[in-house]
Formats: C-alpha cells, structure tokens, sequence
C-alpha cells in the first residue's frame, strides 16, 4: 500500500532527525510506529529489528513519565517474549532493584550488539554504551531514593558502584 510505505518513510526520516539531536524517546516512538505497521508485522525479521530498536532506544532514552509510561506498555507486548534478552533488559529498568553496570554490560553486550549481516545496532557505538551506563546510575539513583532518606555519601557511592 503506497500510504503505508509513505508513512515508513516519513518515520524513518524522523529517525534519522531524531538520532542527530540525540532524542532517543522520539526514536523509539519512530521505531514503535514502524512496529506497529502492517507490512512489518507480516514478516517476523522486520518486526523482531523494529521492536529491538523501540526496546533500545527506549533504555537509552532519559527517565520521565512519558518514558515510564511507554516502557510499561512495551514490556507487555507479547512479541516481546520471542526476544528474551531484550524482554530482560527492558525488566532490569522496571524493577526497583540496583543494577550492577558491570554485570549488565558483560551478560548483555554480546546480545545486544549486532551480529554480522544484521542491521547496526545503536550499541554498536562506544557512545551509546556511555548514555546506556548513565541511564543505569541515574535509575540506581531513583531506586536508592526509594529506600534512603539517610545515606552517607560514601555508601551512596559503594552502592552506585561509583
């Protein structure tokens, strides 16, 4: 259909406005609307990349309600379970637990990067692991003003693993 492939083109335009500002949510809104075309839901490989890319940029994108809002409605996407490591990756930002950064990178970063032949992932670049580790101290942070209203800083830092 000439509308849907217009509509496919128009958002991956905005995809590439959007990265060159660094909007990861938008990219991630740009992503879930090409997800949730009819063309790409047709064909597993192309809806599997879409919605890996909306579960990235999501956890690259900074913390507010709308990102907490389109987080809790992406985790429950039942395509989601077909891709178990973008499932549990998008899991570590809900819970309200600490997340150890080194451990993350080391389970994850083989997954999550691209494999040969596949699409560049955005974790292909050193940069975007800098924001997905800054995105993990700040949701340390918001996990660590859950449970403290007293901590010294020192603590604090041993629990940030700063």
């Amino acid at each position: 259909d000439e509308t849907e492939a217009l509509k496919l083109r128009y958002y991956r335009q905005m995809i590439d406005l959007n990265l060159h500002h660094k909007e990861y949510l938008a990219v991630s809104k740009n992503y879930h609307e090409i997800y949730n075309t009819t063309s790409v839901k047709e064909e597993e490989q192309k809806w599997k990349e879409a919605l890996q890319r909306v579960v990235l940029y999501l956890i690259l994108s900074e913390y507010d309600n709308e990102q907490s809002d389109m987080l809790a409605r992406i985790k429950t996407d039942t395509n989601l379970s077909k891709l178990p490591y973008y499932q549990n990756v998008l899991m570590c930002f809900d819970t309200a637990e600490l997340l150890n950064w080194s451990i993350l990178k080391k389970v994850y970063s083989q997954h999550l990067k691209s494999a040969d032949g596949e699409p560049s992932s955005p974790l292909d670049k050193e940069e975007n692991w800098d924001v997905l580790q800054m995105r993990v101290v700040e949701h340390n942070i918001r996990v660590l003003a859950k449970y403290y209203t007293r901590i010294s800083m020192q603590h604090f830092a041993d629990l940030l693993h700063l």
